[in-house]
């Protein structure tokens, strides 16, 4: 059965929406059964209903490309109510044509298809059109974090896989602060949670303080104390204690993280791996530029701090669902022992670099070799230097990330 002997069997225009079409043979699909259902037909009237249950039925086909047709339909229409919106999400005007892509490939070689592949490709050109351009700081200039998002939190959270549910990789959590914290609480700078979820690991969790470990800086030095830090300034011990190394610790202590500490948190002893990583480059990325004279510097974010970051990883997860960066300058991504987050091995050892400076994150790409990193689908040049802001895609390679900022 073809589109239009459906549409004249259900008596609608060819024009019809797909999810319309659907609904009416489904309605006239239960309606022709039901009155088969009933007794009492006069057999005239009972062959009747059956030859026109098979006809109907002979329409499940051109219904199953419909099907898929409507919920390419949802996606478009999903993203026409997102560009109408005063300031539209592009990372959602992404996942939009992204949800919809895939499915393309699911209709047959026919009209339908390239009817509703033209209307695709119109809905990504006119997204493209309406992008503006990214704001690139140029490296000659003096730096400014005008074009940086606010926040002291930046989150990569993985994109799926183009046509599966998964993920290519865990959510990386960088936060820039003058402390960082550990425990069950969702406020904590790293949610230490058993997982996956169950009753068993539910009671473990519990077992674990809402903010059992904080870290904080003194001078350039990097302190840690079980419990959290008051509104005083005085400590709050956690009630299940923390465990650096196999040594119980209570009041701060000065630890160096050059060297991988195993950190275990609550009565079931939930290990965190901690390890700094020095900076791969120069503290900010305008270090080296010209001109100093014109160059006015702000006041850094993290006064006096270290360079580099600490990670944290849970090793107690088989799996780990989020990894933790407490950042004090940048954060190297890539494939070396170097990075601080491992990507791909057929990355280079160091595909980007997150910057925190002046307040804003920032995406250095390494001017060392070819790029890698795209930009809301827009390779970047070797050596640029772009203020992040929530909404952007960002990819290194195939691995993707949505950007968030809190």
């Amino acid at each position: 059965m073809s589109l239009e002997e459906l549409c004249a069997q259900l008596q609608a225009p060819v024009d019809t929406a797909p999810g319309e079409l659907v609904a009416a043979w489904e309605r006239r699909r239960s309606g022709l059964a039901a009155a088969l259902a009933q007794g009492g037909n006069a057999k005239p009237v009972k062959l009747r209903l059956q030859q026109e249950l098979r006809r109907c039925e002979e329409g499940a086909g051109v219904v199953a490309q419909l099907r898929v047709a409507a919920d390419i339909a949802r996606y478009l229409a999903e993203l026409e109510a997102e560009r109408a919106k005063p300031a539209p999400a592009r990372a959602t005007l992404r996942l939009c044509l992204d949800k919809a892509k895939p499915l393309l490939n699911e209709l047959p070689e026919g009209e339908l298809r390239f009817e509703w592949e033209k209307r695709w490709a119109s809905a990504e050109e006119s997204v493209a059109a309406k992008q503006p351009p990214l704001a690139v700081v140029p490296r000659p200039e003096a730096p400014s974090a005008t074009g940086a998002g606010a926040g002291t939190i930046l989150e990569l959270r993985p994109l799926e896989i183009e046509g599966t549910l998964r993920r290519s990789a865990p959510t990386v959590r960088i936060v820039a602060r003058t402390h960082f914290t550990l425990g069950r609480k969702g406020s904590a700078d790293f949610t230490t949670q058993f997982w996956p979820e169950s009753e068993e690991n539910r009671q473990k969790t519990s077992t674990i303080s809402r903010i059992n470990t904080t870290l904080f800086f003194r001078g350039r030095q990097v302190c840690i104390q079980d419990g959290q830090i008051g509104e005083d300034g005085a400590a709050i011990p956690s009630k299940n204690g923390t465990i650096v190394d196999d040594q119980r610790i209570g009041a701060a202590t000065v630890l160096n993280f050059a060297k991988e500490r195993r950190l275990k948190l609550g009565q079931c002893l939930f290990e965190v791996q901690a390890l700094q990583f020095p900076a791969t480059s120069a503290e900010s990325p305008w270090t080296e530029r010209p001109n100093p004279a014109s160059y006015v510097r702000q006041t850094p974010a993290l006064p006096d701090r270290p360079s580099g970051c600490i990670r944290f990883w849970p090793a107690s997860l088989r799996h780990a669902p989020v990894i933790g960066i407490w950042i004090f300058s940048e954060v190297a991504l890539g494939s070396g022992a170097g990075a601080a987050v491992i990507l791909d091995c057929s990355l280079p050892a160091v595909a980007g670099r997150i910057h925190y400076f002046d307040g804003g994150f920032w995406l250095g790409v390494p001017d060392d070799g070819k790029s890698v990193v795209t930009l809301d689908r827009r390779r970047r040049s070797a050596g640029d230097i772009v203020p992040l802001q929530a909404g952007h895609e960002l990819r290194f390679g195939e691995i993707g990330f949505d950007v968030k900022l809190l």
